[in-house]
This record gives structure tokens, C-alpha cells and sequence, in this order.
């Protein structure tokens, strides 16, 4: 699906970011997420060492989080567009048999995500970032986005 892409000047504080997603937390999606970024610590495949941690089950990492909250905003911003800053910090966990709500507002022209586990009003992960969208300006040839 091809989206509309978001200039800076068109970003207004309050505005929902509309790319918002969700996604079931189930073993096929932690495996996946264990392989993919390469973190083997245990406790996010492992449940009874998991248990033995004092956790109550395997959790997504730092990295999937990350990831989920960039998509978020490269999804809004468009090809032409691109990431000033980013950071995020971990607040909870997001546990196997949870739903992550990925979704995010302009904030005094910075975006704060937030991605929750089944309750979004106890957010898992914070984020606050700059995100830099194209703004308009003619160069020869025609017009495009500049980060």
C-alpha cells in the first residue's frame, strides 16, 4: 500500500500518528523475534529460566521494541522522509500471550509513541523522538522531500 507522503509543514501538534498497529505476542512471534535480532539471553525463550529470574514469562526485547516503534514512524513519514532522533526506554514488559499496541501523537512537534500489552493506559515503553519529515522545496527538476 502506497502512502501519502507527510511534509514537516503538514505536521501539527495533537495529531494521532495513523499508522498505529497491533500485534499478538504468541511463540511463533517470540522465536522470531530471537532469531531475528540475534539476543539468545534466555529469558526471551527460555520460560523456566524465565520463572527462575523472577519474571513471569519470556518477553519481547529492547530491540523488537525499537524496531516496532521505527516502523511506526518511517510508516507515517514516507519514503522521502527520515528519523532526526530517536530513543526509547523500557517501562514494562511485554510478555508472550500479550497484544502490543504500537501508536503515537505529535507532541509539541516531536512524536511520543507508545506500545502497551493489553492494557494501553499502563504503557510498556515510552519513546520520545524528533522525527524529521521532508520538507518542501523545488530543486531543478521538480520538487522533492529533503530530510
Amino acid at each position: 500500500m502506497e502512502r501519502k507522503q507527510i511534509y514537516w509543514e503538514d505536521v501539527e501538534v495533537d495529531q494521532e500518528i495513523p499508522t498505529g498497529y497491533s500485534l499478538k505476542i504468541d511463540i511463533t512471534r517470540m522465536v522470531m523475534q530471537v532469531s531475528g535480532t540475534q539476543d539468545y539471553y534466555a529469558v526471551h525463550h527460555d520460560r523456566d529460566f524465565a520463572h527462575s529470574q523472577g519474571v513471569p514469562d519470556i518477553f519481547l526485547n529492547t530491540g523488537f521494541l525499537t524496531a516496532a516503534a521505527g516502523r511506526l514512524l518511517t510508516d507515517w513519514i514516507g519514503t522521502e522522509g527520515s528519523l532526526k532522533k530517536f530513543r526509547i526506554e523500557m517501562r514494562r514488559m511485554n510478555l508472550l500471550g500479550d497484544t502490543m499496541w504500537v501508536k503515537g501523537k505529535v507532541t509539541d512537534l516531536h512524536a511520543r509513541l507508545t506500545c502497551a500489552s493489553n492494557n494501553p493506559k499502563q504503557p510498556a515503553c515510552l519513546r520520545r523522538s524528533s522525527s524529521a519529515c521532508s520538507r518542501r522545496r523545488s530543486v531543478p527538476g521538480g520538487t522533492r522531500g529533503t530530510p
